[in-house]
């Protein structure tokens, strides 16, 4: 299974030793220092099986840059995982839409990251659609960030709470917010998104209305119910992640 890895990460040293951890499970590592470098071996055609970029760089974050670089290049082949100093709810909103497969918080082990790469592999292997990858990272995440304060079950998946985010975003903003637009903002298939959206209208979380222009749009609008479930959960999880720390 071992393929290609790039690191991305301004700390020299931290890169240079995972990179030689992970050449020691066989894989073939290299690492960059920074996120121009990274642009550039990108512009030249360099691709890699996987990326694991640091969010804290140097001109951009670990974010942007993937982002930027899935506009400007051709990526489809390569699944970024991110690593965090420090794992809140906006950060994964962000990744989620950024398209990263999984999120780990340093410190980090290369034997960590070796385990996550081949829960990556293995979801290929099993026939899971590569735009669910970074859904299913994010529900991850949210078990390990919401112990011990919060039960999974008692608490909405987070590609769930990214659609809350966006449509408590577009409320905020006075504007329409299509199902389409769900998609495009979270990054989500839109059959994923309009199963979610009917979970969460059967949990009166968000209402749905055909548009009166046309009805074959649908319009989204967060409820009050939404909206509290919403900040609560960012206070849950804020919570937990002080009393970890």
């Amino acid at each position: 299974m071992p393929g290609s890895v790039l690191i991305i990460d301004d700390d020299s040293e931290m890169a240079a030793e995972l990179a030689e951890a992970l050449t020691e499970f066989g894989y073939d590592t290299s690492f960059l220092v920074s996120s121009n470098a990274a642009w550039n071996a990108f512009k030249e055609g360099n691709r890699y099986d996987y990326l694991i970029i640091d969010e804290v760089l140097d001109s951009l974050s670990g974010t942007q840059l993937y982002r930027k670089a899935k506009l400007a290049f051709e990526l489809s082949g390569s699944y970024a995982l991110l690593l965090t100093g420090h794992a809140d709810l906006d950060r994964s909103i962000n990744a989620i839409r950024a398209g990263f497969c999984d999120f780990l918080q340093k410190p980090i082990s290369a034997r960590e990251i070796d385990i996550s790469l081949k829960n990556i592999a293995s979801q290929r292997r099993s026939g899971e659609a590569e735009a669910e990858l970074p859904a299913s990272a994010a529900i991850r995440l949210l078990k390990r960030i919401a112990k011990p304060s919060a039960s999974k079950d008692d608490l909405p998946s987070i590609p769930m709470l990214a659609i809350l985010a966006v449509c408590q975003t577009y409320r905020n903003k006075g504007e329409t917010l299509l199902t389409k637009a769900i998609a495009s903002e979270t990054g989500m298939p839109l059959s994923s998104v309009v199963r979610h959206l009917n979970e969460l209208e059967t949990l009166g979380y968000v209402s749905r209305n055909d548009a009166s222009d046309d009805k074959r749009r649908t319009l989204v609008e967060l409820t009050e119910a939404g909206d509290c479930v919403l900040r609560e959960t960012v206070r849950t999880l804020q919570a937990s992640l002080v009393r970890d720390s």
